[in-house]
């Protein structure tokens, strides 16, 4: 048998996932598990072993993290996760017993739930990625590794996800449950949540926190579930998945966000923003949309309240990395911003620097509060693309830039609340996608100085900005 090992190993005590098969004539029957630490796919360090161990706190909180390697036999892929817990010990009767089940990026089961998966087998020191790791490192108390061993997954498996926990008991003791790690059987992604945790939430990184997030509001006739107003960075990243404590079920991005590509993107089935902002995310019980995960952008205003002054720079307090530009302007109290006329002035989202893309209508509201001719306030939507400011979404080559392909619009010059709704252009080229249809993602507000005549100047008391989503 060739086999060439490539190992990629989490940092000790990261959460995880793995997968596994039910057809017997499916690869994934050719799975295996078993509780051995499997030094031939994560690094030999020649771990000592020895059972049994003088007691200690049994019921010490375990420590659960995992371990990824890659290998090939025969010239194909397969992939292995390790699962370790630092513990006190096996001594004086005490079980340990892993829960495991394994789900596919298309809600199937791959593996059903089961528990009583024993180890036996403790270890002093494990590989971690070509180092040592002792038990006695992970703090007072802590002086054995156990593990559970998922390996041979095919590489048709690898963006399932896996959960498991570890349970210790002892008789007439109450047991001490884990949390549950949950992980992409091929790694990049791992999170933890607790065991308890029952129904539909979002796992991955939240500001740059691993966890998971329940619904915030009551599910209703047409959602299983609803997670209202969440601040989601570009840094984040999430799946949906669905615990009932016997079955656990993955939504992967390709079979379910079909209706949600114009703000979120899939890397490796799992979703990630294309931008910042506020969102609102459903998982649909409708039978056209059964379990799509529909996630719609919150409309965005920019007021006094949301908006923070920095001299000429402007940003967001929460809500996206928008930043805007202004040039000859003054703030006025309960106002976004005054346009002076006495000079051009501008107020523009900031081509050079963050965009909030698919700007489906604009709306602005705002007082002339000086006689009303002269200059005019001018509207001006665009689309600009900066491959390294915009997270590569639509590739790594070509900056592109369209001003005036939605026209200009001449605001009227009265005291007013006007709403102007854009559609899509043909932008292009990018790589690896070709043309695409594009909304506005950026715009600029123009009063132009007229000389020896009286100028208006404009209060903006608000703009707001809806977004084009794909389905409500």
């Amino acid at each position: 048998m060739n086999k060439k090992i490539f190992l990629a190993l989490l940092p000790t005590f990261l959460v995880l996932t793995s997968c596994g098969g039910l057809n017997q004539k499916s690869p994934v029957d050719k799975i295996k598990e078993d509780n051995l630490a499997h030094e031939e796919l994560f690094g030999k360090l020649n771990p000592k072993r020895a059972d049994p161990e003088p007691a200690s706190e049994w019921n010490l909180a375990p420590k659960v993290g995992v371990q990824h390697a890659t290998y090939e036999i025969e010239e194909q892929t397969y992939y292995a996760v390790r699962y370790v817990a630092a513990i006190s010990g096996l001594a004086d009767g005490v079980t340990a017993s892993w829960t495991r089940a394994v789900a596919g990026k298309d809600a199937t089961i791959v593996k059903a739930q089961s528990d009583g998966h024993l180890s036996t087998v403790t270890y002093d020191t494990l590989n971690n990625n070509g180092t040592p790791m002792t038990a006695t490192d992970e703090g007072s108390g802590y002086t054995k590794y156990i593990v559970y061993t998922i390996y041979d997954i095919p590489a048709s498996q690898k963006d399932s996800f896996m959960m498991a926990y570890l349970t210790l008991s002892k008789e007439a003791e109450e047991p001490v449950v884990s949390k549950a790690i949950a992980t992409r059987l091929a790694g990049t992604y791992s999170f933890s949540f607790d065991n308890s945790t029952r129904g539909y939430f979002l796992g991955g990184n939240f500001n740059n926190t691993s966890g998971v997030i329940t619904p915030n509001a009551e599910a209703d006739e047409h959602s299983y579930a609803i997670f209202q107003n969440m601040d989601i960075r570009r840094t984040d990243y999430f799946g949906v998945f669905n615990y009932t404590g016997e079955e656990f079920k993955y939504y992967g991005f390709s079979s379910f966000y079909t209706n949600s590509r114009t703000h979120f993107m899939n890397d490796n089935e799992i979703a990630k923003p294309k931008y910042r902002g506020e969102y609102l995310i459903k998982v649909s019980k409708d039978e056209e949309t059964r379990n799509q995960v529909l996630i719609t952008r919150n409309t965005l205003r920019l007021d006094n309240s949301t908006v923070k002054y920095n001299g000429d720079r402007l940003s967001l307090k929460k809500g996206c990395d928008a930043q805007f530009s202004a040039y000859v302007w003054s703030k006025s109290d309960g106002n976004l911003i005054r346009m002076l006329g006495d000079m051009n002035s501008y107020f523009d989202l900031d081509l050079w620097n963050y965009h909030v893309f698919n700007i489906k209508s604009f709306t602005i509201k705002f007082a002339a509060t000086m006689p009303t001719y002269a200059n005019t306030l001018r509207l001006v939507p665009s689309f600009y693309y900066v491959p390294s400011l915009d997270n590569n979404i639509y590739g790594n080559e070509r900056s592109t830039r369209y001003d005036d392909d939605w026209g200009t619009y001449e605001l009227p010059m009265e005291d007013g609340t006007y709403t102007y709704t854009f559609g899509t252009i043909s932008a292009g080229f990018f790589a690896g996608i070709g043309r695409m249809d594009v909304y506005p993602n950026s715009f600029s507000l123009i009063s132009e100085h007229v000389d020896n005549s009286n100028n208006a100047r404009f209060d903006i008391e608000y703009i707001e900005l809806a977004f084009a989503n794909e389905k409500a």
